[in-house]
């Protein structure tokens, strides 16, 4: 690419972005207990195709900042058939491309070959519930949740050592009791409460679907060892937990969960504290959302159905630096979203932002 076409390109990571999701369709298949989608009134927008493709052309993806695209926000990417082109204009323009799916459309073989011959770069399986009896209480579904895992099993096992990289993520919220019983005490939160609390039934429920996987298909590894230390190595920190590989680019990670609605659910948060989030959201219906907990018009950097997405950054660049500066955030929104779910949460929480700033940010 020449230095004169990437000058006219957006740098995300000059507004603090590494990440861009954009959603294509607003519905979704499930209704998760951690997961604002189902507080959200948009269920049904869709985003002009040829405004996705203008977003993508505009984002300097040269920038070594820059993680991936995802095209989700809160809802089911595969419910939209559009999608599936899409990824295939991510891999041919080499744009790395990151798929998070439920897996819930499985169930079509259909479905399965056109993901597989889209060849996203990455694919995240938001399995997250291993338990059958906790499954469809979790999941907002009425389903057979082993039936469920089969159709994971068939896409697994039809996707082979093709060039796309899976990680099936499962929710948990034990990584650490002495922690979480001291985050309690605090009034700081403890996690997403509908997420799995026990290691050792987690264990069994991991033990079970992946030995059921190794049955329908041999070349997956099943190795008890391995699924130990996985459950004894995970940790508070969601980005870098070890993943245990079934194949050279297949893995399952335990992914520990914040509370997600805590946006509409915590005290708000007024003392000094800096946004280090790092996604750029593109919702259904054109809204330029700051960050990926939001899930509405009620913070708005724009919308993209009446303002190119580079004009819409610029004009907030002033309060997205504000953002990201230790200082007293001036949005409701972002108040709760720093916020904890009691105000003695909110003092500790800001002795602890002060603290931090200090030792990391000094």
């Amino acid at each position: 690419m020449s230095s004169e076409i990437r000058k006219n390109l957006l740098t995300l990571s000059d507004y603090g972005y590494s990440v861009l999701q954009i959603e294509t369709y607003g519905a979704c298949n499930m209704k998760c207990q951690f997961c604002p989608y189902p507080l959200r009134e948009d269920k049904t927008s869709k985003l002009d195709i040829n405004i996705v493709y203008k977003i993508l052309d505009k984002i300097n993806f040269s920038d070594k900042s820059f993680e991936y695209v995802t095209f989700s926000q809160f809802n089911e990417p595969l419910m939209d058939i559009r999608v599936f082109d899409i990824y295939k204009y991510c891999r041919k323009k080499g744009i790395p491309s990151l798929a998070i799916t439920n897996a819930l459309l499985f169930k079509s073989s259909e479905i399965r070959k056109n993901f597989i011959l889209s060849m996203p770069h990455e694919v995240k399986i938001s399995l997250q519930c291993l338990d059958p009896l906790k499954f469809n209480e979790q999941r907002g579904v009425s389903i057979d949740p082993k039936k469920y895992f089969i159709d994971i099993y068939k896409y697994l096992s039809e996707l082979g050592e093709r060039n796309t990289k899976v990680t099936i993520d499962v929710a948990c919220n034990f990584s650490n009791r002495f922690k979480n019983i001291s985050r309690g005490i605090l009034g700081i939160s403890q996690g997403e409460p509908s997420v799995e609390l026990n290691p050792e039934n987690l264990r069994i429920n991991l033990i079970a679907f992946i030995k059921k996987l190794n049955k329908f298909d041999k070349t997956f590894e099943f190795n008890l060892e391995k699924i130990d230390k996985l459950i004894n190595t995970s940790n508070r920190d969601y980005m870098n937990n070890p993943v245990l590989k079934l194949k050279p680019n297949i893995g399952i990670s335990l992914k520990p969960f914040i509370y997600g609605r805590r946006i509409s659910d915590y005290k708000p948060f007024y003392g000094p504290t800096r946004c280090e989030n790092r996604i750029l959201g593109v919702l259904a219906d054109g809204t330029v959302a700051p960050c990926c907990l939001s899930y509405d018009k009620n913070l708005s950097l724009g919308n993209v159905n009446s303002e190119n997405i580079e004009d819409i950054l610029f004009r907030n660049k002033d309060w997205l630096n504000d953002l990201r500066s230790f200082t007293k955030l001036k949005e409701d929104v972002c108040r709760k979203c720093m916020g904890e779910p009691t105000k003695r949460g909110n003092m500790f929480r800001g002795l602890i932002k002060s603290y931090r700033e200090k030792i990391v940010f000094k």
